[in-house]
């Protein structure tokens, strides 16, 4: 078993599919982590939404491809509106991110005069 604790951009997937995305800030790593069974951390994970960012520890095995992480601690810190789209004609940054990724998941912040002010962020399915 290995632990990562980090900041993390939370995405849902859909209702049906009981996980949860967590994107590493730091690191273009994917974390896929169980929505249910946390005990005392239950209430905090049932209300993340899509665009939070955590502090949070996630648990498990790196060699395990297929199999979710645990969260062993999670702190919501800052929230963004997150949006998804189908069917539109990607910017050149996602583009630029997506090529850049080769398949796996990528970020890249945004920056106007060196100061952040958003992220792309690009997931295969």
């Amino acid at each position: 078993m290995s632990s990562e604790s980090g900041r993390f951009r939370v995405y849902r997937v859909v209702e049906a599919v009981p996980h949860i995305n967590l994107q590493a800030v730091e690191t273009p790593q994917l974390y896929t982590v169980f929505q249910s069974g946390y005990d005392e951390l239950q209430e905090t994970v049932a209300q993340l939404q899509t665009g939070d960012l955590v502090d949070a520890t996630v648990t498990g095995d790196p060699d395990a491809e297929s199999e979710p992480w645990r969260l062993t601690a999670a702190e919501q810190v800052d929230q963004v509106a997150v949006d998804f789209a189908v069917d539109v004609s990607l910017p050149s940054v996602a583009v630029d991110c997506w090529d850049r990724a080769d398949g796996n998941p990528a970020s890249t912040v945004l920056l106007e005069d060196d100061t952040p002010v958003g992220a792309c962020c690009v997931q295969p399915r």
